[in-house]
């Protein structure tokens, strides 16, 4: 994945939203129900308007450069150190 596609995808906030908190969780997984709901606590839209945005937007994304995995409704994070360096930076400066 080329630095220019991980800026990218992490400027989204739900997208690093979803990565640290997939990260934090034990075994990295966490159901797409979880996650949603996990959202719905720091965000300003519905949980149905999440739902469209994780299926269709973020999980996809994520997904798409291996940064996590889908299987049925469980997605695990994927480590990636680039990704991880990043996302420390970007909260060192919020």
């Amino acid at each position: 994945m080329s630095v220019d596609r991980l800026l990218e995808l992490l400027a989204d906030r739900r997208r690093r939203h979803v990565l640290r908190t997939l990260a934090d969780e034990p075994g990295e997984t966490m159901t797409i129900r979880e996650l949603r709901q996990s959202l719905c606590r720091d965000s300003d839209l519905s949980e149905r308007q999440l739902q469209q945005e994780l299926h269709h937007r973020h999980l996809p994304a994520l997904s798409e450069v291996g940064l996590i995995t889908v299987d049925d409704d469980v997605v695990r994070y994927r480590s990636d150190h680039r990704a991880e360096r990043l996302l420390a930076t970007i909260d060192a400066i919020t």
